[in-house]
């Protein structure tokens, strides 16, 4: 249980690894639909949401991701004792108090995925990019609200296990399904060039279409 808590972790940071791409691809829209962006007053705008909203919302995200592993570690704490230790010891925590820490992990996720599909709402694009962040916002909120349907009704018929379970198999579903569906996204922008090489090469690419904008 603990690995695989640890497992759907790992790969939600490899999906939000990428999301900077998201405001890229906005802003890239928003260049190329601008004859003059000094001039364009909706861009000056939009740019200015971006800022004051999204950029703060993405960096929300980091703090919701450590969160959860502290949570996660609360859990492990009261599984094996002190997770420290190298050898699994009797379970330090009552049921009751393990299953609370269980529920909170299982909502800070939800509350991950309603916050990811809320700020990719503001961000949507008329691009290619579409349909990934549709799938992604419809994914993320059917998801999270299965969850905190699980957190509400489940604890009182399953064991502190079986909740967790069902809640990480949610999240497996909904990560895999993310990755598999829509991994072309993550690695390839709208022209063809590589995100997997990181934020230099995409400032690189946006200080290119404003220089040539400006240029034109």
């Amino acid at each position: 249980m603990l690995i695989g808590a640890a497992l759907v972790l790992f790969l939600t940071s490899i999906r939000f690894f990428w999301s900077v791409g998201v405001i890229e691809a906005c802003i890239v829209e928003r260049i190329d639909k601008s004859s003059d962006i000094r001039e364009d007053d909706g861009f000056k705008k939009r740019i200015r949401f971006i800022m004051l909203f999204d950029v703060p919302c993405l960096l929300a995200h980091s703090f919701i991701f450590y969160v959860l592993c502290e949570y996660l570690y609360k859990i492990a704490e009261c599984i094996l004792g002190d997770p420290a230790k190298l050898v699994e010891t009797v379970q330090q925590c009552p049921a009751t108090e393990t299953m609370f820490h269980i529920q909170i992990f299982l909502f800070i996720f939800s509350v991950l995925l309603i916050v990811n599909a809320i700020w990719l709402f503001t961000l949507r694009t008329e691009g290619n990019e579409t349909f990934a962040e549709f799938f992604w916002m419809i994914s993320n909120a059917v998801t999270a609200a299965l969850s905190i349907i699980v957190i509400i009704f489940a604890p009182s018929h399953m064991s502190y296990t079986s909740v967790m379970t069902l809640g990480l198999v949610l999240f497996m579903a909904n990560t895999v399904a993310d990755l598999w569906c829509c991994a072309r996204i993550y690695t390839v922008d709208r022209l063809g060039k590589p995100r997997i090489l990181g934020c230099d090469c995409r400032l690189s690419w946006l200080s290119a279409l404003f220089a040539g904008r400006h240029q034109g």
